[in-house]
């Protein structure tokens, strides 16, 4: 239960901030987005010192920074621009790296450099485009759903788990859990639906499908940290872990929402 009651201090503090920057938008959600993606950043830094014999932090953050300056100053094309700049930028530093320094760390370092400008920033990114392309309710309905989804997953998987949904990959999952996040997913597209006019049947089933998602994005870098063997990517938000931890599961979904509101062609 003192899990649970960090875990509740910290939403309680963090969350009103979140959407503080969700109806404020423009250069307040920029500034969170930009500073979750950067620390984020150093979270994984540690992770692919594990996994990849090390990184670059600071040329992967200037890349992801230019995906999500991009996203901010020219929406989805400015999102495209600024991953093909970043990934060229990261491709050119290792080529230099590997002149000077070896091809095989520079290709480690430029492996793990690629992955967190691909898992996070990339990803991160459309908090921005719902907000500035769509409106608050466009954003707010994947935060709603796949936090409310994580809450539901662990409380239900606190009471009443009993069967492993991934096995030693996440031992704390269960199926109970996972089925009880889809019914508050469920619950919350139906309040969202309502709310803002929506197509009921047509919202809950993509909410469904936001939070299966989002607990794939979950499972993913669960598997990065079993990799690694840590528990979580930092001890930053008590009873969460790390930015990263708090943020798989949205950032998995974030894309999906944006192409489920007409955003977004894949």
């Amino acid at each position: 239960m003192k899990d649970l009651g960090w875990r509740l201090l910290t939403i309680a503090v963090g969350l009103p901030l979140v959407l503080a920057a969700i109806y404020q938008g423009g250069v307040w959600l920029l500034g969170l987005t930009l500073l979750l993606a950067l620390v984020a950043g150093w979270e994984f830094s540690r992770l692919a010192q594990q996994l990849y014999g090390g990184s670059w932090p600071l040329p992967a953050m200037l890349a992801g920074a230019a995906v999500i300056l991009g996203s901010y100053a020219y929406g989805f094309s400015g999102w495209q621009l600024g991953l093909l700049l970043g990934l060229g930028w990261l491709i050119f530093w290792g080529v230099v790296r590997a002149v000077w320094g070896g091809p095989q760390k520079a290709v480690a370092a430029l492996t793990g450099s690629l992955v967190y400008l691909l898992l996070i920033p990339s990803l991160y990114a459309f908090m921005i485009l719902l907000r500035e392309e769509g409106g608050r309710v466009y954003l707010l309905w994947p935060v709603v759903v796949v936090w409310g989804a994580d809450a539901g997953a662990y409380l239900f998987g606190h009471f009443l788990g009993r069967h492993p949904l991934v096995g030693p990959l996440s031992p704390g999952k269960t199926w109970e859990g996972f089925l009880g996040g889809l019914l508050v997913a469920a619950l919350a597209g139906w309040g969202f639906a309502s709310q803002a006019g929506w197509q009921a049947t047509l919202t809950v089933v993509e909410s469904i499908l936001l939070a299966v998602v989002g607990t794939l994005g979950d499972v993913v870098e669960s598997a990065f940290k079993r990799a690694a063997a840590v528990k979580d990517s930092s001890r930053l938000l008590p009873g969460h872990g790390g930015i990263w931890d708090r943020f798989d599961s949205l950032a998995a979904a974030l894309p999906l929402a944006a192409y489920f509101l007409g955003l977004w062609n894949l």
